[in-house]
């Protein structure tokens, strides 16, 4: 199964390789419990902290983009 991928903003990709996908959703998860650092590029949601929240925003841009294909 591919994942989505999308060009897009810095914000959300927390892989750096250019494309948001559920590969950074997954990595936002990871931050939002503590495995990983903060990174502020998590913070899609603007709140200042990194949630399940901000793994949400990013798997619905995700599907977004796919949806545009």
């Amino acid at each position: 199964m591919q994942p989505w991928t999308c060009k897009h903003s810095p914000k959300g990709n927390l892989n750096s390789d250019g494309y948001i996908n559920s590969a950074d959703a997954a990595i936002a998860l990871e931050i939002a419990v503590g495995s990983r650092s903060f990174d502020d590029a998590a913070d899609v949601s603007g709140d200042g902290r990194v949630s399940s929240l901000d793994a949400l925003i990013i798997l619905q841009n995700c599907k977004a983009c796919a949806l545009q294909r």
